[in-house]
């Protein structure tokens, strides 16, 4: 009478080993993951480090913020870090960038460095040397008397650059 409660030999501890192969694969996934996560983090962090270093040793002052809008001209070479990032009346000296957008107004008498999203140049904008871009996009409505080098997607030039 107890032969309807029984259970066929084993399939208790199939489903039992299953269980158990399925967590030791999602710890295997999640292991793998974090190792990937810390080695992007290495990598991000080292080249930003790069970065930091290649511009101070060059004199080039920090400046970060979410939102930097700066009215008057840059006097020293500065490096700007952050979100977006206004340069409303030229500079007298280089200016670098870490940012997602940037506009540049007036005229930059030194070389241009730039690494993010979307570059603008307005309409006033001159500038006077090099641009060096790490871009998605760079519109330029201004004036480069320098050579634009770098790796862009798009470099988007005169009135359609808006």
């Amino acid at each position: 009478m107890n032969e309807q409660n029984a259970q066929p030999s084993g399939k208790g501890s199939f489903a039992k080993g299953c269980l158990v192969a399925s967590g030791i694969g999602c710890l295997v996934v999640l292991i793998g993951v974090g190792v990937l996560t810390y080695v992007g983090f290495r990598l991000v962090k080292k080249q930003y480090t790069a970065v930091m270093e290649r511009f101070e040793s060059q004199g080039y002052r920090r400046v970060e913020g979410q939102v930097i809008d700066i009215k008057e001209p840059v006097t020293d070479p500065t490096l700007f870090i952050g979100q977006s990032v206004r340069i409303r009346a030229g500079s007298e000296r280089g200016l670098a960038f870490l940012a997602q957008t940037v506009d540049i107004e007036g005229v930059v008498k030194g070389n241009v460095y730039f690494a993010g999203q979307v570059l603008n140049i307005r309409k006033d904008a001159e500038l006077m040397q090099d641009l060096e871009a790490t871009a998605q996009v760079i519109n330029n409505q201004g004036t480069i008397r320098g050579a634009v080098k770098g790796v862009y997607q798009a470099l988007n030039e005169g009135p359609a650059a808006e």
